[in-house]
């Protein structure tokens, strides 16, 4: 399977995909379901890191497992407060990467302190101005795109199995609420 040059950014000399290019790959692969369990909610105690486990279903019965995280050490300020969407970002990103056999690193497992190569022309949607204007882009699309978790539009099961659980509700920007 070729990978689209649109959803590769190139990070200090070496390639990565994008969760997009990630996802649109599964979907041409036959992608069948999508299922995530926090595994840990952020608090005090764990340094307000949170661990998401994900799994990812193909039609022709490959399935496929991993973990993601996310805390104030690895992400930006930014998506500080939406750690537990991050790390099931990651989790599935993961996933993604072992399904399609994809040798790359996504962008979303990266920490926010890297910094971009300057290339000649722009990939994909995104401008080489740095992390924090692709996040901010990949925010916007997903916003807008509503396929990640809009089953009944893209005949996926996507399945967020979110166990009963206290955490610092401090974490939460207010902003997201209103």
């Amino acid at each position: 399977m070729t990978i689209d040059k649109k959803f590769i950014v190139n990070i200090k000399g070496k390639d990565a995909i994008t969760y997009n290019g990630l996802r649109h790959m599964a979907h041409e692969k036959g992608l069948k379901s999508i299922e995530t369990k926090i595994l840990t909610f952020p608090d005090q105690t764990n340094n307000f890191t949170t661990i998401v486990h994900a799994r990812v279903e193909m039609k022709d019965g490959g399935i496929f497992e991993n973990i993601g995280d996310a805390n104030k050490t690895n992400v930006s300020k930014m998506i500080e407060p939406h750690s537990i969407r991050m790390a099931g970002t990651r989790a599935i990103a993961r996933c993604f990467r072992d399904c399609l056999n994809v040798d790359m690193v996504a962008l979303e497992e990266l920490s926010d302190d890297i910094q971009f190569e300057p290339t000649p022309e722009p990939v994909g949607t995104f401008a080489r101005k740095g992390k924090e204007n692709v996040v901010k882009q990949m925010v916007k699309e997903r916003k807008e795109s509503d396929t990640f978790f809009d089953d009944e539009k893209t005949g996926i099961e996507v399945d967020m199995d979110i166990p009963d659980a206290t955490f610092d509700e401090s974490i939460i920007d207010e902003e997201d609420w209103t």
